[in-house]
C-alpha cells in the first residue's frame, strides 16, 4: 500500500485497547475505564477503515469487472492480460510475490508408465509465464460456486529446480542422481481450468479457487540435467535435444499438475484479500 497505508499506520499507533475490569472502585476509575473504552471503538473503527482502504488498493492495481455485464468474458480477458505484467515484479504490500519467476518450494511426481520412478524438484523457478498472450477466457458464475477458463499461449517458458531421481532409467539410460534440472518448452498452448467456490469471512462473501487443470502442447521441448556425473548428464542431455519432442508426451502430464496448482495458490492470494463483491460488483 503506499500512502494510505502509512497514513493509517500511523493512526494505529497510538491504540491501546482496554481491559475491562468488573471490580469499578471509584468515579475516576469508571471515567478512566470510558476513556479507554472509547479509544477501543475508535481503534476498531480505524482498523476496520484501514482493512478498507488495503482492498481499494489492491483494486487500484487490477481492472475489475462486473458479474452482471453481458461482456464479462471480454473484460476477464482484458483484466487478466492487464494484471500480468502488473503483478510481474509482485506486490509485496499484499504478500503477492513476484511472477518472474514463478516459485514453488518442491514437487514431487508419483511412479507411472513409462517413467517407472519418483522424480523429486525442489526450489522450482518458473520463468516467462508473466508474459502469456490470453486467448480467449469463459467464466461461469453460479450461487455458490464459480469456474473460469484461460487459452493461452506463450513462446518460450523455462524452468529450473534442484532434482532428484532414485533407482532411475529411462530409454536405457541410467538417469539416477541429483543436480540441477532445466527444461526449455518453446510454443506453450494452454488450456487451464479452475473451479472455486463462494465462501464467507468475517461478514464477507470470498471466492476460493480449490482446484485447477491445465492441459499444455509444445513446439519444441529440451531438457538439461548438470550433476555429478559428467558422461551421464552428456547421454541424457543429447537425447532430450534430439528426442524432446518425443518425450513431452510423457512427461507433460507432471507438468501441468504443476503449473496448475502453481496458477491456482498465486490467484487465492489476492482472492482472500478482496471480498467477491468487490472484484466481481453486481
Amino acid at each position: 500500500m503506499g500512502k494510505n497505508r502509512q497514513q493509517w499506520t500511523r493512526l494505529l499507533e497510538p491504540c491501546n485497547f482496554p481491559t475491562f475490569n468488573t471490580r469499578i472502585k471509584s468515579h475516576a476509575t469508571v471515567k478512566r475505564s470510558g476513556i479507554r473504552a472509547m479509544r477501543g471503538v475508535t481503534c476498531i473503527s480505524v482498523i476496520a477503515i484501514w482493512i478498507g482502504l488495503c482492498t481499494a488498493d489492491i483494486l487500484d492495481n487490477l481492472q475489475v469487472c462486473k458479474r452482471s455485464s453481458s461482456n464479462l468474458n471480454d473484460c476477464l480477458k482484458s483484466a487478466i492480460e492487464s494484471a500480468l505484467p502488473v503483478l510481474k515484479d509482485g506486490l509485496p504490500e499484499f504478500g503477492f510475490p513476484s511472477l518472474e519467476p514463478i516459485k514453488m518450494d518442491k514437487w514431487n511426481i508419483e511412479p507411472q508408465p513409462p517413467l517407472h520412478f519418483t522424480k523429486r524438484y525442489e526450489n522450482i523457478e518458473m520463468y516467462n509465464h508473466w508474459a502469456s498472450q490470453i486467448k480467449d477466457v469463459s467464466c461461469a458464475i453460479g450461487e455458490k460456486d464459480f469456474s473460469l477458463k484461460i487459452k493461452g499461449y506463450n513462446p518460450k517458458i523455462k524452468l529450473e529446480s534442484d532434482y532428484e531421481f532414485v533407482n532411475s532409467s529411462f530409454a536405457g539410460i541410467d538417469v539416477s542422481g541429483k543436480g540441477k534440472a532445466t527444461y526449455d518448452h518453446s510454443g506453450y498452448d494452454f488450456d487451464l481450468t479452475m473451479r472455486g467456490e463462494i465462501v464467507q469471512k468475517g461478514g464477507d462473501d470470498y471466492l476460493t479457487l480449490s482446484s485447477a487443470n491445465l492441459v499444455m502442447t509444445a513446439e519444441k521441448f529440451s531438457i538439461n540435467f548438470k550433476s555429478d556425473n559428467a558422461q551421464r548428464d552428456n547421454l541424457i542431455n543429447t537425447f532430450g535435444g534430439l528426442h524432446g519432442v518425443i518425450m513431452f508426451p510423457l512427461v507433460k502430464h507432471d507438468y501441468e499438475m504443476m503449473y496448475a496448482e502453481a496458477y491456482r495458490k498465486l490467484a487465492n492470494i489476492i482472492l482472500d484479500q478482496v471480498p467477491y463483491n468487490n472484484l466481481f460488483p453486481m
